[in-house]
């Protein structure tokens, strides 16, 4: 599964699998976002205003990748899709929050920082290589996998 449904409600995030129907509001996430034996985080989220979205490729979008990439490695970072090709947010996250750094991904679309429990989130290793394209529709950024 490349992805799974994330669905953000206030301060919470809840997550079901891609393979299910899609649930109302709900975003595409890369499925390594989920983890239930995860630790606790800090998350910064830049969510797009409900029914905004803007292209993948939109050169706002490209900005903010490079930008997190030549940043401090975080234990998370996930693009937010509407649809495949849809950008809507993105997640950005850390165990600690002195170590989450500013977002990007604000410049194009508000973020609020909040501490999410364990039993939510897991970690995603930066991608080797500086690109940052997808490499197929509908799988969140990162996707370091063929």
């Amino acid at each position: 599964m490349r992805f799974v449904w994330l669905i953000v409600e206030d301060d919470r995030l809840r997550f079901a699998p891609g393979d299910a129907p899609e649930p109302a509001e709900a975003l595409r996430a890369d499925s390594r976002t989920h983890d239930p034996d995860g630790g606790p985080a800090w998350v910064s989220l830049a969510l797009a205003p409900p029914g905004v979205s803007i292209p993948f490729d939109d050169p706002a979008v490209s900005g903010a990748l490079r930008a997190i990439l030549a940043g401090p490695p975080r234990r998370l970072v996930t693009t937010l899709l509407r649809d495949e090709v849809r950008f809507a947010g993105a997640m950005v996250a850390a165990d600690e929050r002195a170590k989450l750094g500013a977002n990007p991904f604000a410049r194009i679309f508000p973020a609020r920082v909040f501490h999410v429990d364990r039993g939510v989130l897991g970690s995603i290793p930066p991608p080797t290589g500086p690109g940052i394209a997808r490499y197929v529709g509908g799988a969140p950024w990162p996707w370091d996998r063929f």
